[in-house]
């Protein structure tokens, strides 16, 4: 997730992604050669009408306000009327936007779902569903927060999880839990065929956040090694 982000079109642009954004976000790095275009929200009238579209369902326009035009905000708020009224999900979003997802999205969640959510959550680009599935209970909760639009499916078996969300996951976290999430991620990461600059930096990422540094030595050096000979200097920018 790359903060805000509406949608993702991998267009016939060559290697160049074109990320849609509500906002230019700092870690724009993160997708090397990636086309940014800032969008302003979507009008009252559009938002209207996407929510009634998700929902069949007239949101007062006090809701409406709430979202900011703010098309993933719409989906979650939708999304939350399986269990909360109209009513009360424009109380609760009137704390602002983080508050509520917090406490009537995130808080609808059962222990299992939460745990797995944060497991999702530590990786800060799109990851394999290979890397968060270890039994079938996984498989159930990766299908359920997709369809609750807490993680987000960006290609086939790729998903990543909204920085609305993740953000609220990882401050929630201790710090042994941080670190212990890290590793899990590193353990994943780590093999002799991990040989892409993706995958380098992030193992390098997940090593230092987990305190083994010597395996972030390890990573980083054979990452800027990497960048050096193919001269893609882009993904250090």
């Amino acid at each position: 997730g790359l903060g805000d982000v509406y949608k993702r079109q991998h267009l016939s642009l060559g290697k160049a992604v074109q990320v849609i954004t509500e906002r230019l976000h700092s870690e724009h790095w993160l997708l090397p050669g990636a086309l940014l275009k800032q969008i302003i929200p979507l009008p009252f009238h559009e938002t209207t009408k996407m929510f009634m579209e998700l929902t069949s369902i007239r949101p007062s326009s006090e809701l409406i306000k709430l979202t900011r035009g703010h098309p993933y905000l719409v989906q979650i708020a939708a999304s939350s009327l399986r269990t909360i009224g109209i009513d009360e999900a424009a109380a609760l979003l009137k704390d602002r936007s983080r508050n509520w997802i917090e406490y009537s999205v995130l808080a609808s969640l059962t222990l299992e779902e939460r745990i797995f959510l944060n497991r999702c959550a530590i990786f800060r680009v799109d990851f394999d569903s290979d890397w968060v599935i270890k039994s079938s209970s996984d498989l159930k909760f990766l299908s359920q927060l997709t369809a609750k639009f807490l993680i987000i499916k960006t290609r086939e078996d790729r998903y990543v999880v909204h920085d609305l969300i993740r953000d609220l996951c990882l401050d929630e976290l201790d710090d042994k839990t941080y670190q212990e999430l890290h590793r899990q991620a590193v353990a994943l990461l780590w093999s002799p065929a991990n040989k892409s600059l993706l995958a380098l930096r992030e193992l390098g990422y997940h090593a230092l956040n987990a305190g083994t540094f010597h395996e972030a030595q390890l990573a980083l050096t054979s990452f800027v090694t990497l960048v050096a000979q193919q001269g893609n200097w882009a993904m250090v920018l």
